[in-house]
């Protein structure tokens, strides 16, 4: 569940967003709506982005639910990667908008 300051935290532009795939139980891990990387943070990514934690077990389901969501939404926009490091066991499903098409305001 995501606190009330990792709320205050979130970016504008991919806020509501992340509270909503919260709320369908996604677990988001880190987001930014690329104003950050504009301000000089070199660590953030120069565009919309939602990352998610996932297990091994659940990465491809959990990424095609996410897919469905998105058409469902006529989200077409959007790049999901879905990551698994078998050394730290780490699975991870990241939703990136390159082109900064404003695509995850439609998720609301």
């Amino acid at each position: 569940m995501i606190s009330k300051a990792e709320i205050e935290g979130l970016s504008p532009g991919v806020k509501d967003a992340v509270l909503f795939l919260n709320k369908l139980e996604f677990e988001t891990c880190d987001s930014g709506d690329g104003s950050n990387y504009s301000n000089g943070m070199e660590c953030a990514m120069p565009f919309p982005n939602i990352i998610i934690q996932s297990t091994k077990a659940d990465l491809f389901s959990e990424s095609d639910r996410l897919a469905i969501l998105f058409k469902r939404k006529g989200i077409t926009n959007i790049t999901i990667e879905a990551s698994y490091d078998p050394v730290d066991g780490s699975a991870l499903i990241m939703l990136l908008d390159h082109d900064n098409s404003g695509e995850f305001s439609k998720l609301v």
